[in-house]
């Protein structure tokens, strides 16, 4: 259980780490005079990384509370009601071609990068929350 908190802390505070990482250094520090300062990425790249891997990571998380336990959704479902290798496949499919969809959009529309950072961070939550009522409510 203990785990389960910290892969839910670990997705909820990448992205406030990723955000923090300004003109600073890692911890915090401004840089020293006279010491050459690489160019950063803009916030919203990182935050498309971060968020990208996030979602890979709530779908990880949710199919592992998940496995060999009986499953409501109906496409998930194996012959005996319960989620398994078939319905992780397909779980991950949906979470790929969802990833891919966005950096394709991306690479031809690279204003849309704010948005699909949204939009995989609101579905980290969703399936996050899921994983972590999987775990609380399992037998």
């Amino acid at each position: 259980m203990n785990r389960m908190w910290l892969a839910v802390a670990a997705l909820v505070l990448a992205p406030a780490v990723a955000w923090g990482l300004g003109e600073d250094d890692a911890r915090g520090f401004p840089p020293a005079a006279g010491q050459a300062t690489q160019a950063r990425r803009p916030w919203y790249q990182s935050c498309l990384l971060w968020s990208s891997l996030s979602f890979a990571g709530a779908h990880a998380a949710d199919a592992w509370s998940s496995w060999q336990l009986p499953e409501s959704n109906p496409v998930l479902r194996s012959a005996g009601g319960r989620f398994g290798a078939r319905g992780m496949t397909l779980k991950f499919s949906f979470a790929g071609s969802y990833l891919l969809l966005q950096n394709l959009v991306v690479r031809k529309h690279p204003e849309s990068r704010r948005a699909w950072c949204g939009t995989s961070f609101a579905g980290t939550a969703v399936v996050g929350g899921t994983a972590l009522r999987n775990r609380l409510s399992a037998p």
